[in-house]
Parts: C-alpha cells; structure tokens; sequence
C-alpha cells in the first residue's frame, strides 16, 4: 500500500491462474519510475485476504506489489498513523487491521489471489510513504 500512488499495481508473476484470467485492457495510464516513464493499460482483479476484498491492479512484469491509499479510501477503507505508535487500516466496517513497519515504511501482508476460498501465495506490501 502506497500513498503516493494513484493505481494499485501487481507483478505478472503474482497472479495465479485465476486472476491471470481476468486480465483486461484498462485505461491507459502512465507511470514514474526510476528507469523514466512508462505506460500501462493491462489491469487483473486481485483479491487480497487480509483486507477481504477484491481490487482491480495493473499488470507489470516483475513490480513490487502496491495498493493505493487513495484507491482504498474510495472503497470506504481509512488509515491512521499515531505519533510514534502503529500505523493501521480502518475497514469500511470499522474494523482495524494493524500494520508492521520495517525502517519507517508501514507494510500490510498482502495475498494476492481471486477468491478467499483460495490458498494465499503471500507477499509484503508497503503501506503509505
């Protein structure tokens, strides 16, 4: 999870087969990044365990997973850091999901599959910037 992006992003080598299949053209949008600009319209519905939803992501070849805070906040979800405390995720039922934070930077474990009947392959996603 990251503050300071606008789209969710997941690595091709991330999906499983079932999200592989819901692979569509999205609206193009072009992304910074440390090799210049690049653009992007390939997105895949991922469904993440730990938050119990679905998000649909761009698709990149070998990119660190990213959901977007902003993203979140739109699907009803909010994020609260205290001064020197935990940072956690507030889910649209008010329910909260604390967070670990490595060097400052808080992360959130993220599984990247379809469905919650699914196992979870499992990966750590930062959280805000």
């Amino acid at each position: 999870m990251d503050s300071g992006s606008a789209v969710h992003l997941v690595s091709q080598e991330d999906l499983t087969v079932r999200g592989k299949r819901t692979r569509r053209r999205g609206p193009p949008v072009s992304l910074s990044t440390a090799n210049g600009v690049i653009d992007v319209r390939l997105m895949a519905r991922v469904w993440v365990v730990e938050l119990n939803c679905s998000v649909w992501a761009y698709v990149r070849k070998a990119t660190p997973p990213v959901l977007s805070l902003g993203k979140l906040n739109g699907q009803g979800f909010g994020y609260f850091w205290p001064s020197r405390g935990s940072p956690c995720l507030i889910t649209p039922e008010g329910a909260r999901i604390s967070l670990n934070t490595t060097r400052g930077v808080p992360f959130v474990t993220a599984a990247f599959e379809q469905g919650p009947t699914e196992s979870s392959k499992g990966a750590s996603t930062p959280a805000g910037r």
